[in-house]
């Protein structure tokens, strides 16, 4: 066993914690989605009092191979996706190796099982890391698996609170609004939550499409810029989500005062490859929005 250290202040690591249930959970489903799978699953495992004990995502992409997990797991900042930013001709999210410290935003403790395939063999081996020590994460040596099939499930442990609205009825819509967009542009993959499969259509009344052409940036440069407008027949917070050209959220503003439809819910997915790249040098999701995300969002 090895340990992995993190160089970064424990109060700015501390601040990656904090997130909302579901914003944390999509981040580890992210993850797998990035690892090249088809297939994620999200269950729970409950307590005597019915209550969730802990969560665990599974994916079934490729695994985190040995002999790559000092980067992954001890880079912050430089994430292997933020160069690529594309793998087997679907975008890829992450960027910034943040994505792994949301899940201590939703428990204390966190598990990675990891099965890869390195030179026709199938390895094994788990990483921990608790949220007591942000900074290091402990790396297990692998050994040759039994089992051929390869992939990550995260198991979280130590719930911060009950989370119930992980548990409510509406939990696979609340879902499907953030994995809408990019569900539907890769229909082949499949996303299940607790047992539901996560249909991109099943919250809402109507889905349409449109072309805003090409935009002027605040540089003199002009962007395409495509908006996804979906509907919903259940109640839900206005969003627009400013994704890349493929559906790809990297930040939300409320809609607020910015478009008035009174007795509709509805979430808007900007499409732009400008947001990826406002993405990449962390000039998305600040307090104040960037120019160009100004100038897109008044058009």
């Amino acid at each position: 066993m090895s340990k992995v250290h993190v160089i970064a202040k424990r109060d700015f690591l501390e601040t990656l914690t904090n997130t909302k249930p579901f914003d944390g959970l999509a981040e580890i489903i992210w993850n797998g989605f990035d690892a090249d799978a088809n297939h994620v699953q999200v269950f729970f495992e409950l307590n005597a009092m019915d209550g969730i004990e802990s969560i665990k995502v599974r994916d079934y992409g490729y695994g985190i191979d040995r002999e790559n997990v000092e980067n992954y797991f001890g880079s912050l900042g430089e994430s292997w996706k933020k160069a690529k930013q594309r793998q087997n001709g679907r975008s890829l999210h992450g960027k910034n190796g943040k994505g792994r410290f949301k899940a201590f935003g939703l428990g204390e403790r966190i598990e990675w099982n990891t099965s890869y395939k390195h030179d026709g063999i199938v390895y094994a081996y788990k990483i921990k890391g608790s949220a007591q020590t942000l900074d290091d994460f402990e790396i297990f040596d692998p050994v040759e698996s039994k089992s051929l099939i390869l992939g990550t499930e995260v198991s979280i442990y130590n719930l911060r609170k009950e989370f119930r609205s992980l548990r409510q009825d509406n939990a696979p819509q609340e879902l499907a609004k953030k994995f809408a967009a990019y569900l539907t542009e890769y229909p082949n993959l499949k996303l299940e939550y607790n047992g539901t499969t996560i249909d991109p259509k099943i919250a809402q009344n109507q889905q349409r499409n449109y072309s805003l052409g090409d935009i002027k940036l605040s540089d003199g440069r002009s962007v395409a810029v495509d908006v996804s407008i979906i509907e919903w027949n259940i109640p839900a917070e206005r969003a627009l989500h400013l994704c890349d050209a493929k559906g790809i959220s990297f930040d939300e503003v409320p809609a607020g005062q910015t478009i008035r439809a009174p007795g509709f819910n509805f979430t808007a997915y900007i499409k732009s490859e400008i947001f990826r790249e406002l993405d990449s040098s962390n000039q998305l999701g600040l307090p104040e929005l960037h120019p160009d995300v100004q100038i897109i969002l008044k058009a």
